[in-house]
């Protein structure tokens, strides 16, 4: 009996979670549920934690949990409102196993609600995303970084940023900025304020888009030095 519970293999571990996700409708209760999960496992390397939980506008959250489970790293990535879960994703940590398991994703849609939201967001930040955007666009293991790593260098994403607003690629940082991702919308707003420096007019309606994610202030995934870690920004 000790090894049914305690050898589990990495996908049968997966699929705990996916049936998890299957039945649950409640973020609290989701969050529960996996912490139940790992106590069933062993104990000395088995971890669930809340990696964020952002505010991605109208009252809308993204919530990703991270679970380990016998060593096994997953993440769940959530998009609720007042703990009602309208996304679910479970994958295994792309990070960790680089995308050697990226064919096993689970997605769960409440269709009616994802396109409310969908809906508000398109017509604010004047785009045309699709639910399949809304999913992939969650899911995606970004971090925000002008330096990193050893001695602190310009990662390359900088250097292109860079390039990009030499070139006044406006089009391309708006792209950035109607991102679901909060990182990607960070580059965004970090290619505009490049492009402001150089005295280049960025027009009304995307000042105001830029304003609004400068003061909505989601927590960001950053790159310090050689760690990846979650910078929870101060509310004003």
């Amino acid at each position: 009996m000790v090894f049914g519970a305690f050898a589990q293999p990495e996908i049968f571990q997966y699929h705990k979670i996916e049936d998890i996700a299957k039945k649950e409708t409640r973020a609290s209760q989701f969050f529960q549920k996996l912490d139940s999960l790992k106590k069933t496992r062993q104990p000395h390397d088995s971890n669930v934690d809340i990696y964020f939980d952002r505010d991605v506008d109208f009252g809308y959250r993204h919530e990703r949990i991270s679970v380990t489970l016998n060593s096994w790293r997953y993440h769940v990535d959530l998009l609720t409102k007042s703990d009602s879960i309208y996304l679910t994703s479970v994958r295994f940590d792309d990070d960790f196993y680089d995308n050697f398991y990226s064919k096993r994703k689970f997605v769960k849609v409440d269709t009616l609600n994802s396109s409310r939201y969908l809906s508000l967001r398109n017509e604010f930040y004047c785009s045309n995303k699709s639910l399949a955007d809304l999913h992939a666009e969650l899911s995606i293991a970004e971090e925000f970084a002008s330096h990193c790593g050893d001695g602190s260098r310009m990662t390359r994403r900088w250097k292109k940023l860079q390039a990009q607003a030499k070139d006044n690629r406006q089009k391309k940082f708006l792209h950035m900025l109607q991102s679901f991702c909060c990182e990607e919308q960070e580059y965004g707003l970090a290619g505009f304020k490049m492009i402001e420096k150089t005295e280049k007019k960025v027009p009304k309606g995307i000042g105001e888009i830029i304003k609004h994610i400068e003061s909505r202030k989601s927590d960001l995934v950053i790159c310090a030095g050689c760690l990846i870690l979650v910078q929870h920004q101060l509310k004003k």
